[in-house]
């Protein structure tokens, strides 16, 4: 199946997002969104594959460690403070 954009391509996968969201959640990882769940996949899961089948799409994302996605926002949380942290200081 081709996919003329990566927005469509989200669209498709959008119920398996939404499934591994609410799984995060229930586990009380609640900062987490699906945006987030879908930017540690694309940064450690598929960023140097090619010509991914949909099926593995979703599989990445329901059986993707629940943690690991937790720790990725996690740690995007603590570089956006850091890098504000450096900003206020130069002010």
């Amino acid at each position: 199946m081709e996919f003329k954009t990566i927005d469509e391509l989200k669209q498709r996968v959008k119920p398996a997002l939404y499934s591994k969201l609410n799984e995060i959640h229930a586990l009380g990882y609640k900062i987490v969104s699906t945006k987030d769940i879908w930017d540690y996949l694309v940064k450690y899961k598929w960023n140097n594959k090619k010509n991914i089948e949909l099926n593995e799409l979703v599989s990445d994302i329901l059986y993707e460690n629940n943690y690991s996605i937790y720790s990725y926002v996690l740690e995007e949380i603590k570089k956006k403070k850091d890098s504000f942290d450096k900003e206020t200081d130069v002010l």
